[in-house]
Parts: C-alpha cells; structure tokens; sequence
C-alpha cells in the first residue's frame, strides 16, 4: 500500500459526522481491513507507522526503543498510557512476524 491509497482508505472510512476521537473511523478501519488480503492490512501497519512516526518529528532511523523512551518522557502521559506503550511494543516483534508469515512463502 503506497501512501495514495492509505489516504484514500482514510478518506473513504471516515464518517461524515464529526468524530473528534477517531473511535468511528477506527471501528469502520477495524472491520474493514481485516476482510481483505493479509497484505493490505502489512501495508496499512506501515503507511500508519510511518504517518504516526511523522507526526512526531525528527524520527529518522530512530528505532522502537528509542521512540518509545520519547513518547513515554512526555510529561502528560499518565501512568496507564505508560505502560500501554509497554505492551504495544510488546506485541510488535510477534505481529510483524505473523503478517510476514501469512504474505510471504
């Protein structure tokens, strides 16, 4: 998935009525990729990661650790944001091997 077809996807799951939180979009997202092949849904994780990494600012070659140490050094953050990160950094060693297993032979 090139960055064109990300924004699309955006474009086309986002409600018409306001969603200040994202939690439509994200339910529409939810429901929709994972009825498509596992590679759109690899696609998708990237083009994310990378608008997410952006939108932080001067991550270039950064790696997981150390982005997560910085989002975690921000003061509002409360405890239980924290230790989420934790656990999603966790969980992305065994998600991208999963993906990589069902797309590739």
């Amino acid at each position: 998935m090139n960055e064109n077809t990300y924004s699309q996807l955006i474009g086309d799951c986002t409600p018409s009525m306001p969603d200040p939180d994202a939690e439509q979009l994200a339910a529409v997202l939810t429901n929709q990729l994972p009825a498509g092949p596992p590679a759109t849904v690899m696609g998708f994780a990237e083009q994310l990661s990378w608008a997410l990494l952006h939108r932080l600012g001067d991550t270039e070659g950064m790696l997981l650790s150390e982005a997560r140490a910085r989002r975690a050094a921000n003061p509002t953050l409360a405890q239980g944001e924290v230790a989420a990160l934790d656990e999603a950094v966790a969980l992305l060693p065994a998600a991208e091997a999963d993906v990589r297993a069902s797309v590739l032979p």
